[in-house]
Order: structure tokens, then C-alpha cells, then sequence
């Protein structure tokens, strides 16, 4: 059986946080010979890994909490709240035939 992983995507939003610069600045160096090709994928896998633990702590699971946020709000349209129930497990959500739901468990 074949491990899938998901491709790294690097995320528009970090470019907003303010120690983004830096963090990258700071994992970014680094030579492991005379190859220029060498160092530039060793530097590349260096940052990627780091950029990856980067987000989980800092941002943790993004869409859990815009989900979480937006329930928090109450803001929904028919697009937000049909985007929202896709996401969320059939048997979670218990839907009334005036068109609102409640969520049971996420």
C-alpha cells in the first residue's frame, strides 16, 4: 500500500505574518557542498520541512477554525453555508426542512 502525501503548497497568508522574513531568512542558509544544484535542493528541503512545522504551529488547522469562527459569528449566506455543510460529515449535521441545521459533534 502507497503512502499518499499531500504536495507542499506554500500559503499566501504567511507573508503577512510579521516573523515570516526572518524565519525564512533563518532556515534558508546552508551549504553542503560546491554544487550550486545541491545546495539550492538541500536548501529548498531544509525550508520546506521547517516552513511546514512553521504553519501547524502557528496557524494550526486553518479550516477547522474558520469553520468554528464563522459559527461563532452566526454569518452565513447560502453559499457560506453550503460550502460549511459540505465539509462537514452527513451524519454530523441534522438538517430541518426550514433550512437550518445543527451541527451534533465535528
Amino acid at each position: 500500500m502507497s503512502t499518499h502525501r499531500p504536495p507542499f503548497r506554500f500559503q499566501t497568508m504567511w507573508l503577512q505574518h510579521e516573523n515570516f522574513q526572518s524565519f525564512v531568512r533563518n532556515h534558508w542558509y546552508g551549504q553542503i557542498s560546491d554544487s550550486p544544484m545541491e545546495n539550492l535542493s538541500y536548501r529548498l528541503r531544509n525550508l520546506k520541512l521547517h516552513l511546514k512545522w512553521w504553519n501547524r504551529h502557528i496557524y494550526g488547522n486553518v479550516h477547522t477554525q474558520a469553520i468554528k469562527e464563522i459559527f461563532r459569528r452566526k454569518v452565513f449566506t447560502r453559499s457560506w453555508k453550503a460550502t460549511f455543510l459540505a465539509l462537514i460529515p452527513k451524519n454530523n449535521v441534522d438538517l430541518s426542512r426550514d433550512g437550518t441545521f445543527t451541527i451534533t459533534s465535528c
